[in-house]
């Protein structure tokens, strides 16, 4: 949160929910990459199994944080879904051209949609549902907002130079470009204020809109997209009560385990939540609203990679 100044209500929305999808919510941690012992509750004691599931690590592709429509990566299906593809970087760099080179919020919400649209065209199991629907259209904008040099909206420059740096998007000679490391941009500073859960949440919401890119998923063949049945959506408080309402609903298919206090562990980890969503009154648990969040995640292809 400091590299991008990101507030801290933000920060621990986001490392809240890496944690209990794709973590280990006994020990708290969680792997930046794929599986790790060392992030495990049963450490390097491989013989025996998860009992409460499993700790897949950033990368791995659940309901949760990892899904589809990637700015720069394939969706799973398609097998690697964690290395950047210079072809989509292209593909970005050419929405961005539309508007003078820039990586403006504009740029990427064009390329959002014509990755949303890709996904339901060639993926049979093309999911689009909260969690990670959510958070990947507020990583959408994230560089705009995070990556460019200097406060976007106030003078930063959402520039070639400082984005492709961020996506570790090497340009050749010929005009191609190859993965490299991701890493800060030399010349580099951060936005001068906090961006905050609620600026992120209006945002996504903003993207949402514009776009129409509606929440569903693909029924195991290419172009079956079923749109998930809930209430539109056209405020900021009832966006992050939907997701609220998803957290709950699909936080339980992670723990499959038999180790005694599970729904203590979860209810703890759940209620960290509570201050953080206060201000946007959300009222009890929809029970109904969450079933629907949870059949259409079914659609779900879990992938090491």
């Amino acid at each position: 949160s400091k590299g991008f100044n990101m507030a801290a209500d933000l920060a621990t929305l986001l490392g809240t929910v890496s944690l209990i999808y794709d973590g280990d919510v006994t020990t708290g941690k969680w792997s930046i990459g794929g599986s790790d012992s060392r992030t495990s509750f049963l450490g390097r004691r491989s013989s025996l199994p998860n009992l409460i599931g499993k700790e897949g690590g950033l990368d791995y592709h659940t309901a949760g944080i990892e899904g589809d429509a990637s700015i720069t990566r394939l969706d799973a299906y398609f097998g690697n879904d964690h290395t950047m593809q210079p072809e989509l970087y292209q593909q970005l760099k050419g929405f961005a051209t539309n508007y003078g080179g820039l990586y403006t919020m504009d740029a990427l919400q064009d390329h959002a949609l014509a990755r949303w649209k890709n996904s339901i065209a060639t993926n049979p199991t093309f999911y689009f549902v909260p969690v990670a629907a959510t958070l990947g259209t507020g990583a959408k904008g994230f560089p705009a907002i995070f990556f460019s040099n200097g406060t976007y909206g106030a003078g930063g420059v959402p520039n070639e130079e400082s984005i492709s740096s961020f996506f570790g998007a090497k340009k050749q000679l010929d005009g191609s470009y190859r993965a490299v490391p991701e890493r800060f941009p030399t010349n580099w500073y951060k936005r001068a204020d906090p961006f905050t859960l609620l600026e992120t949440v209006t945002m996504i919401l903003d993207i949402q809109l514009k776009t129409g890119m509606t929440y569903g998923a693909n029924t195991g063949k290419v172009d079956s997209f079923v749109p998930l049945n809930i209430t539109a959506i056209s405020d900021v408080n009832g966006m992050v009560c939907l997701v609220l309402d998803a957290i709950q609903a699909n936080v339980p298919g992670t723990l499959a385990g038999v180790v005694g206090d599970v729904d203590g562990i979860l209810a703890n980890v759940v209620n960290s939540f509570a201050p953080l969503v206060k201000q946007f009154g959300c009222p009890a648990y929809n029970t109904s609203l969450a079933t629907a969040i949870l059949a259409a995640s079914h659609y779900v292809v879990p992938s090491d990679g």
